[in-house]
């Protein structure tokens, strides 16, 4: 009885999540929003926001931990990076449930989970993946623990292979996340600066395992600092010899070793997870590369990310955000700050703008229709430079767009989005969760 009573909540949750399904990261965006860790959704890496959109989809009842799509240069540490968090509510502690047999334990917190989404930068991209969620001793009902492990595969001949893992201990005073990931990823190079040109465009292959870990300790209500580090292991493949990549060699082509280090920052006093009615979110990371911690440049990215819902009447919310990275040292083109991609600057194609320093806003309008149905528009505004003080005004780029959501949990406003974006082009995403 007790099996047919599991089978059955597996078959129900399965069947959710397929009509969940049809979303999007993050890489990261988490990134870098992630929801996971992730720093690479905002540099330039469509793997990582690409993994940020199947992690999206395995746990969207995980608390966001103020990753947020940021470009890696998310989906690649902050490239995404290009990696996010609960209700504002009283935290109410649990027991763990006692597992009586391994396997079966396994079992009942477990959900298969399929993955489909469409991006510009990926198309259309569909896999699988499991997600195993349980409260740790102690932990807060809005902070469960979970263990992940995905596959996606795009019709643009992406292949990306995942497993992550979020720990929360009790009270929410520690919290532990890694996240490994296999890509093996065709992409674009349109070049650097604020002004690069279709014609620009030179395809590459990035070929990688990365290794993201991050501890963070709760010190004061919503306030962690913490720690984080980046590992990856990298060759860019499928380089055309005639081309600029061959030609120019920037770093980052050919094999290259990268492992970083630095301190974070996160203050998130948001009102809901999925749909955010009220409150602020603030992230500030760095992560440092040098050959002493075994990387083969010496070179830092900083990253700051503000956000804040503000309620207007009747449901409606106004989002904004703010969004400035820098670079500095001998980074690899992949590490630079990057505007485009389905979490920051939709409309323009992630990568198609990056250089050593980006500042970009954004601007969102949410309309509830019903329990079940909202709409919304967006605009965005932003440049990447050389250096800061070249951030001036004259070189801005502009986006915009407009929206529909579908709340699979009208509960909390858990939804699915499709949207079409002007920047560069027409875009079109298709993806679970919002963008910010």
């Amino acid at each position: 009885m007790r099996l047919g009573t599991t089978l059955w909540s597996a078959l129900r949750a399965t069947l959710a999540a397929l009509a969940l399904a049809c979303a999007g990261l993050g890489a990261h965006a988490r990134a870098q929003d992630a929801p996971s860790t992730s720093q690479h959704a905002e540099t330039g890496d469509a793997g990582v926001e690409a993994s940020q959109v199947a992690e999206s989809q395995l746990a969207p009842d995980s608390a966001e931990r103020g990753v947020v799509p940021l470009p890696l240069p998310p989906p690649a540490s902050g490239p995404s990076p290009e990696a996010i968090t609960p209700p504002v509510s009283t935290p109410v502690a649990v027991e763990p449930t006692a597992p009586s047999n391994a396997l079966a334990w396994w079992w009942l917190h477990s959900t298969p989970v399929p993955i489909v989404f469409y991006t510009p930068e990926n198309q259309f991209g569909f896999g699988a993946g499991v997600m195993t969620t349980w409260h740790m001793k102690d932990a807060w009902l809005d902070r469960p623990s979970n263990v992940t492990a995905y596959g996606i595969y795009t019709t643009r001949a992406q292949t990306l292979i995942g497993a992550s893992h979020e720990l929360h201990f009790a009270d929410d005073r520690h919290v532990v996340t890694q996240d490994f990931r296999f890509i093996d990823w065709p992409d674009r190079y349109y070049g650097v600066g604020n002004a690069t040109r279709e014609r620009d465009r030179e395809d590459f292959t990035d070929h990688y395992l990365q290794l993201e870990s991050e501890y963070q300790a709760r010190v004061f209500k919503r306030l962690y600092v913490g720690v984080r580090h980046l590992w990856r292991a990298s060759q860019t493949q499928d380089v055309d010899e005639e081309g600029r990549l061959a030609a120019e060699r920037p770093r980052g082509v050919g094999q290259v070793r990268w492992s970083g280090a630095g301190p974070l920052l996160v203050w998130d006093s948001r009102k809901g997870l999925f749909w955010p009615e009220g409150g602020s979110l603030l992230r500030a990371d760095a992560t440092f590369h040098a050959g002493v911690l075994g990387a083969d440049f010496d070179a830092a990215l900083l990253r700051l990310d503000l956000r804040h819902y503000q309620p207007i009447w009747r449901g409606h919310v106004l989002a904004l955000r703010l969004v400035s990275f820098g670079a500095a040292g001998a980074a690899p083109f992949q590490l630079l700050p990057s505007l485009g991609g389905s979490v920051l600057f939709r409309g323009w194609f992630l990568g198609r703008l990056r250089d050593r320093v980006l500042a970009a806003t954004e601007a969102e309008y949410r309309v509830p229709l019903s329990k079940r149905w909202s709409v919304v528009g967006f605009g965005s505004v932003g440049r990447v430079a050389a250096r800061l003080g070249a951030l001036a005004l004259n070189g801005v780029h502009v986006a915009g767009g407009a929206g529909v959501r579908v709340a699979v949990r009208p509960e909390s406003r858990a939804n699915f989005r499709l949207d079409v974006a002007y920047g560069d082009d027409v875009s079109v995403y298709f993806q679970f969760r919002e963008a910010f």
